[in-house]
């Protein structure tokens, strides 16, 4: 499960499901994907037996300041998400934030990951998408792994987008 790696219970913003550490956010260095599949490689599992976590939603908090686009910075709760507090479906993301004026999308370099910031509400939002997709599916790919897993379909568009990029990539 290479996704959860950060929500309420952090001490600021960070990602959800990062590949790599950021430096921007004061999240446990070992808190992404790469950290994750080196420790269990490191202890001797063999890369064929390793599945890499995608998540189909994201996640949010509120009351954060605009430093870094609201990256890294302290937070004073949750917004309440799709269905419930701070978890978004990708297609809501899709369908109604990153259409919205008020909340801007942002690419973290060294995360490798893409997230959502509203200076307006003052809402940051750490999700996936096919671009993030993408480059885990190359780390899969460079590193001889199994394979890839997604929580969870009905967080996906109705064009599938990410689902697709997941089969013509990693499919057999």
């Amino acid at each position: 499960m290479t996704y959860d790696y950060n929500g309420a219970w952090s001490d600021s913003t960070a990602h959800n499901a990062p590949l790599y550490n950021s430096s921007a956010t004061t999240t446990h260095a070992k808190s992404n994907v790469d950290s994750t599949i080196k420790t269990y490689l490191d202890a001797g599992v063999p890369p064929e037996k390793i599945i890499v976590g995608f998540p189909y939603y994201g996640r949010a908090f509120k009351e954060v300041g605009s430093t870094n686009n609201g990256l890294g910075q302290p937070f004073k709760g949750l917004p309440m998400g799709t269905w419930e507090m701070d978890i978004f479906d990708y297609h809501d993301l899709v369908d109604n934030y990153l259409t919205d004026a008020n909340y801007t999308r942002f690419w973290d370099a060294e995360g490798q990951v893409p997230y959502l910031y509203s200076s307006s509400e003052q809402i940051f939002i750490s999700y996936d998408d096919s671009e993030s997709f993408q480059l885990k599916i190359d780390y899969i790919l460079d590193n001889n792994l199994a394979g890839a897993m997604f929580w969870e379909l009905s967080g996906a568009t109705n064009g599938f987008e990410l689902t697709t990029l997941l089969d013509d990539n990693l499919r057999p």
